[in-house]
């Protein structure tokens, strides 16, 4: 049980240390998880909004989901600039590279 408790402790300590040094380690971990996810699908609305709607979530003609708005949040995949605009972080641009990745039938996920 020490062992175990030993082994957990360095596994959390080397994952800090990546986190700094090569987050993209853990945020391929993450992505790999969101692609399991009922909302990646959805994720392409966030794309939309950021490369056809110049960051709007809500115009006249488009408006994005609010359940994937809340994940993109909360994943620090996004940044609110005011209330109707969003930018995506250095994590969301890597997200959707690898989103791009995938629709277009790359596999070194």
């Amino acid at each position: 049980e020490k062992d175990l408790l030993s082994a957990e402790i360095q596994k959390a300590r080397q994952e800090k240390v990546a986190q700094k040094e090569k987050p993209e380690i853990l945020w391929d971990r993450e992505f790999q998880e969101f692609t399991k996810a009922e909302i990646f699908k959805k994720f392409e609305q966030i794309i939309k909004c950021i490369y056809e709607q110049g960051g709007f979530i809500d115009t006249y003609k488009f408006k994005v989901d609010t359940g994937i708005l809340i994940y993109s949040d909360t994943h620090n995949l996004i940044e609110y600039e005011n209330n109707n605009k969003i930018n995506l972080t250095l994590k969301g641009k890597y997200f959707v590279s690898k989103f791009s990745d995938l629709l277009n039938g790359y596999n070194n996920l």
